[in-house]
């Protein structure tokens, strides 16, 4: 009886651990950190800086302080489940950071205006979904679609010395959300445990702007990537 027990109790202490195994070794969770090239944030004309400050467009409503470098920072985080050993499905939020900075003097009419050292933003969050397949054990490709909800900072100075200043978002009254496709590369190259480590690039296309469209292209990213292994 009581070896009986005792090799219940080992059996259930294996299969216990074969379907823990099974059921966690299926979720991973990945973040990253990098580097992106936005392509919007000229808003289609050449950005002229002087100084290292940008210059505004000018045009018969004004001067228009909204372009920013389009190199920028990127985040993001994911979660991974596999369908197999080599094909996985998931989700995730990224979010790309780009930034202009103003430092300028002019006068409109009787109006003198002046801007000192001022910084922009425009922020773009990728709101996910994806399939990634191995090609090699290190490596991945990855497809996927995405909304896209963009929050830009503008200033507009119009002639009659009057300034508005506003953030023109996807969710507010602006309705910018677009969707689009992406795809992207993984390659890991150091494992330690349940954590492995690599870099990881996407190419963003906004596919609202038009189809096959060289000016629908997002963002280009970058970064190195971290992943944890349940």
């Amino acid at each position: 009886m009581n070896k009986n027990l005792i090799l219940g109790f080992f059996i259930g202490i294996i299969s216990l651990n074969v379907f823990s195994q099974e059921k966690t070794s299926r979720w991973s969770i990945q973040a990253d950190y990098g580097l992106q090239y936005t392509f919007f944030v000229n808003y289609g004309e050449k950005i002229i800086k002087k100084g290292g400050y940008i210059e505004p467009i000018y045009d018969i409503f004004g001067a228009n302080l909204v372009q920013k470098n389009r190199l920028g920072n990127y985040m993001g985080f994911e979660v991974n489940f596999a369908l197999s050993p080599k094909n996985f499905v998931g989700f995730g939020l990224a979010q790309s950071n780009n930034y202009g900075k103003y430092d300028l003097s002019f006068q409109f009419q009787d109006h003198f205006i002046y801007i000192h050292d001022f910084t922009l933003k425009h922020t773009n969050y990728f709101y996910q979904l994806f399939y990634k397949g191995k090609i090699s054990d290190k490596s991945l490709v990855t497809a996927g679609v995405y909304l896209l909800d963009p929050h830009q900072q503008e200033i507009l100075i119009y002639p009659d010395g009057s300034i508005e200043i506003m953030e023109r978002t996807g969710f507010n009254e602006y309705n910018l959300n677009e969707g689009g496709f992406f795809l992207g590369f993984e390659y890991f190259f150091y494992k330690s445990g349940k954590f492995e480590l690599g870099v990881k690039s996407r190419l963003y296309y906004t596919a609202s702007l038009g189809l096959f469209d060289l000016d629908s292209f997002e963002t280009f990213s970058i970064s190195p990537t971290l992943k944890y292994q349940f």
